[in-house]
């Protein structure tokens, strides 16, 4: 059995493991991040809380979203692009349904 969101939530925090990581991230590599966060998004909504519970507790993903949301991200990469990807996180964090 695989568990696709534990497995999607591994993906983005590999991914964006740390600031520096964030920096060198050229245009595709950005857009595939907020395909995989846009993913976890649908996931959680409904409000689907045994999902929302699994990202939460999987170790580091709040810190990765901290570092997407403070990332200057690669000059390379468009504005419109850096701000979808700061708009798609945000948007996954205020999903989660507060109990």
């Amino acid at each position: 059995d695989v568990n696709v969101i534990k497995f999607a939530a591994e993906m983005v925090t590999s991914q964006a493991e740390d600031a520096n990581a964030l920096r060198r991230m050229e245009e595709g590599e950005v857009l595939l991040l907020i395909d995989a966060l846009y993913a976890l998004t649908e996931a959680v909504q409904g409000p689907c809380s045994k999902n929302q519970d699994l990202i939460c507790a999987h170790p580091g993903f709040i810190s990765t979203m901290d570092a997407i949301l403070g990332s200057p991200f690669n000059a390379h990469v468009s504005k419109e692009t850096r701000l979808d990807v700061k708009t798609t996180a945000l948007t996954l964090l205020a999903s989660r349904k507060i109990k």
